[in-house]
């Protein structure tokens, strides 16, 4: 696993900033809900950070976000809640515990 570094951070591309309407809105488009315009989106404003992986380390935009979209029966099937990257315009899952902010959010 990679380790993120203090230098590594510091020099990094984030890509352009995102507010939080262009997150939650990558969010609805991007998860393949059934019916995404009943989708129930909810995040914390996005904030600079970084994330370490098996063999790179990838930076973006990190933001805490809970979700809940209707199935093809009608029925909302439960809130979840996620921290999740957009890093230049592609959503990502960060691995547990493997990221961190470098801007307080």
């Amino acid at each position: 696993m990679v380790f993120l570094t203090e230098a590594m951070m510091s020099t990094a591309n984030y890509g352009p900033s995102v507010s939080k309407e262009q997150f939650e809105d990558v969010i609805r488009k991007g998860f393949g809900f059934f019916d995404p315009y009943s989708a129930v989106i909810v995040c914390t404003p996005p904030a600079k950070g970084a994330s370490a992986g098996m063999h790179a380390a990838k930076f973006g935009y990190i933001a805490k976000c809970t979700y809940n979209a209707k199935n093809q029966y009608g029925g909302y099937v439960g809130e979840k809640q996620e921290t999740l990257m957009l890093s230049n315009g592609v959503l990502d899952r960060p691995y547990p515990g493997a990221w961190k902010y470098v801007e307080n959010p």
